[in-house]
C-alpha cells in the first residue's frame, strides 16, 4: 500500500521547453549525440524536471523512465515514445526526504541515471550550474537541436562555428530555466559544427557532426 501511495504522489505531465525566437519548432560530453543524454533540474522544493535527448536516429524510439527510492525500490515506471527528446516534470510533494534515482532505459537497453537529494525544503538554488545538450535532428539534413537549462536569469550567448572556426551564427537569449531551439544549416557544408554556450562565468563547448 505504501508503494501505491508513493506512485500516486509521483504525478506526471509531459511538457515542452520554452520556445523563443526564430526557427522555433528547439552528459556533459562535448561530442555529437551518439549517446543519449539527460539532466535533472530542480524546479522548486517539491518538483523536478527530467530533460532527455535520445541517441541520434531517424526513427521514433521507445524508452522507459524509472524512479527508485534510496532503498532501491522502484516507485515509478513509464514508457515513452520519442524521436527528438522530452522534458517531464515530477511532483515529489508527498514523498519522504531522501535520495532518489532517475533512470532512463534507452531503446537499445542501455541505461543512464541521475541521483537527486530530495530534502523537501524551500531552497534558493534550484540548479547548481548550466547544462547544455545538442543533437542532430535528422541524418539527412544539417539540423541540430540545442537544449539549455540554467538556474538563474543570466543571458545566454550562443555562438556556432563550422570546422574552419568561422562563426555561422551568434545570438544572445534570455529565458526562464529551459530553452530549446532547432538550428538549420542545411545549405552550409561542414564536417562538424561547434556550439559555444556561455552564461555568466559558465560556458560549454559542444561538437555536433
Amino acid at each position: 500500500m505504501k508503494t501505491l501511495t508513493t506512485l500516486l504522489a509521483l504525478t506526471i505531465a509531459v511538457s515542452s521547453f520554452a520556445f523563443t525566437g526564430p526557427g522555433d519548432k528547439n552528459k556533459k560530453k562535448p561530442a555529437p549525440a551518439k549517446e543519449s543524454q539527460m539532466a535533472i533540474m530542480k524546479l522548486n522544493h517539491e518538483s523536478y524536471k527530467l530533460y532527455y535527448v535520445p541517441v541520434e536516429s531517424a526513427d521514433e524510439q521507445k524508452v522507459r523512465v524509472n524512479v527508485y527510492d534510496e532503498e532501491g525500490s522502484r516507485i515509478y515506471s513509464k514508457k515513452h515514445n520519442t524521436q527528438n527528446g522530452f522534458a517531464i516534470p515530477y511532483n515529489f510533494e508527498e514523498l519522504e526526504p531522501g535520495t532518489y534515482t532517475f533512470e532512463v532505459i534507452n531503446s537499445d537497453g542501455s541505461a543512464i541515471r541521475e541521483v537527486v537529494n530530495h530534502t523537501g525544503l524551500v531552497e534558493e538554488v534550484e540548479l547548481s550550474h548550466m547544462e547544455a545538450m545538442v543533437q542532430r535532428v535528422s541524418p539527412e539534413a544539417n539540423k541540430f537541436q540545442l537544449i539549455v537549462v540554467k538556474p538563474n536569469d543570466n543571458d545566454v550567448v550562443i555562438r556556432i562555428r563550422d570546422a574552419y572556426n568561422i562563426v555561422l551564427f551568434e545570438e544572445r537569449v534570455n529565458f526562464e530555466k529551459g530553452f530549446k531551439r532547432i538550428y538549420d544549416f542545411d545549405k552550409i557544408s561542414s564536417k562538424y559544427y561547434t556550439f559555444e554556450i556561455a552564461s555568466g562565468p559558465t560556458s560549454q563547448i559542444l561538437t555536433a557532426k
